[in-house]
């Protein structure tokens, strides 16, 4: 029981510094941008590319965390007004269903990232392997499969 708190206080911990890491170094880069363009007038080219990168990649870890914090978008109207044991079953449909909509995207997200590392693709500005960048749409998938699995132990407990 200790190691299974142990190993979600990291996992936790995990979730949120990656997602502020990539946020913010997209907002660096992005500063570092600005202050190219107008104060120094020489504009780099691959800023745009870089922090979008980054932006995305923080925000698909940080839906992790929004997923563990119960801060997702849903729709709220007839929720609340439900019973509290048809809010159960309205969850656990709606975990059972995350789960399975982020099955297909790891499936696909893996295929695209294959067909993208085995052609050898390659990003407009800076030359970055897109297989790499693609590399976020199975991962943060999976992340989701814990969070809802996790959401849903919890339901069923």
């Amino acid at each position: 029981m200790m190691k299974r708190k142990r190993i979600y206080r990291f996992w936790v911990a995990f979730e949120d510094i990656v997602s502020t890491i990539f946020l913010f170094s997209g907002v660096c880069v992005i500063f570092y941008g600005v202050i190219m363009r107008y104060l120094f007038n020489s504009p780099e080219s691959w800023v745009e590319e870089l922090s979008t990168y980054l932006v995305i990649w923080g925000i698909l870890f940080g839906f992790s965390v929004a997923l563990r914090n119960s801060r997702h978008i849903k729709v709220e109207l007839f929720y609340d007004k439900m019973p509290s044991n048809i809010k159960k079953i309205m969850d656990f449909i709606v975990n059972c269903l995350g789960i399975l909509f982020c099955l297909f995207l790891i499936y696909y997200g893996s295929i695209l990232v294959i067909d993208s590392y085995n052609s050898g693709i390659t990003s407009l500005n800076m030359g970055f392997p897109l297989w790499i960048t693609y590399l976020i749409l199975p991962i943060s998938c999976l992340m989701f499969v814990f969070r809802f699995i996790k959401e849903t132990i919890d339901l069923l407990k």
